[in-house]
């Protein structure tokens, strides 16, 4: 892949990069960010991570954690941004902007593109599996560290290898990861066995607040400012809320609404494969894959809720039989 060759030369010739990965990072932002940083560092290079998060704790254990900052430090000299797992700018911080030539390392179907080169597969995994591309690229070993971090980011991706985007070579590669010094079994506990005491109340409150649409074939959950507040969802939400409502025995879409601030609701979807909630997320401003998806509306909840609900309507009849 040419793309490939370009991105990896770049990465060889020269020497200031900063990895920058989007707020509220999952597996996928952390894996690729860190994984990326060893393999630069393991080559001399000068770099930095930026990520403004929160880092939920039970991302402590994943090697070079300590290193993400949510700040350039400065007199930092970069020449070089490369955003991983980033369909767009925004998805970093509002005020953010790029520094030197940018860029952009994803698999999301709807990235706008936005760097100066694009290194987009759609039909990868996760952004991890393109560092595992880039690395082979560039003929660097992969130590035990990078293989944790790529681990996790395909671990995260694929919901433990369970979701459609696992392919043979996800588990191909996966296989050299085990080999390199990933402890595939102390990974996968401290991420999803690793749960606060406060995630569970957080899951708790879902579950005693399901609502129901659409013969149950669409779940929904709304989490108001106060609530959201008094959760404390910045820093104790679980990632995979909207995975568990969606595992739901007839439920084809399950949605989120959390109303962080006024006019500030971030909403999430998963389905099951009836709908493509990139394409719904997409007409509302956001975008993602076609089963895990998401957008930022600047309405009040109760709007957004309007918003979402009239955009699903043009795809019920995906969901239910005539």
């Amino acid at each position: 892949m040419e793309i490939l060759k370009k991105v990896s030369a770049i990465l060889r010739d020269k020497d200031n990069f900063l990895i920058v990965g989007h707020s509220r990072p999952d597996g996928d932002c952390i894996g690729s960010q860190t994984s990326l940083y060893f393999l630069l560092k393991n080559m001399g290079k000068n770099v930095y991570m930026l990520n403004y998060g929160p880092i939920l704790a039970h991302y402590n254990f994943v090697p070079g954690i300590d290193e993400m900052k949510p700040f350039v430090p400065e007199n930092a000299k970069i020449d070089y941004s490369i955003f991983v797992d980033c369909g767009d700018l925004e998805r970093v911080d509002d005020n953010f902007q790029p520094v030197g030539y940018v860029i952009n390392i994803d698999h999301h179907l709807t990235n706008v593109k936005y760097g100066d080169l694009n290194y987009i597969d759609k039909y990868t995994s996760s952004v991890g599996e393109l560092i595992y591309n880039i690395a082979y690229e560039l003929n660097q070993k992969i130590t035990p560290e990078i293989a944790t971090c790529i681990y996790l980011s395909i671990m995260a991706d694929t919901g433990s290898f369970k979701f459609s985007n696992t392919t043979p070579r996800t588990f191909r590669i996966a296989a050299e990861l085990q080999e390199a010094g990933a402890d595939i079994s102390h990974i996968a506990q401290e991420f999803w066995e690793n749960m606060s005491k406060k995630s569970m109340i957080v899951k708790a409150y879902t579950l005693d607040n399901l609502n129901f649409m659409y013969e149950d074939m669409v779940c929904w959950v709304e989490f108001p400012k106060n609530v959201y507040d008094s959760l404390e969802l910045e820093l104790e939400e679980p990632e995979n809320l909207a995975n568990m409502l969606r595992s739901i025995r007839g439920v084809e879409l399950s949605i989120l609404f959390r109303e962080k601030n006024i006019n500030d609701v971030r909403v999430g979807f998963r389905s099951k494969g009836k709908i493509n909630v990139s394409q719904v997320a997409g007409n509302i401003g956001g975008g993602g894959h076609a089963r895990a998806a998401g957008a930022t509306l600047r309405t009040s909840l109760e709007e957004s809720k309007e918003i979402v609900f009239n955009e699903l309507a043009k795809y019920v009849g995906d969901l239910i039989p005539s």
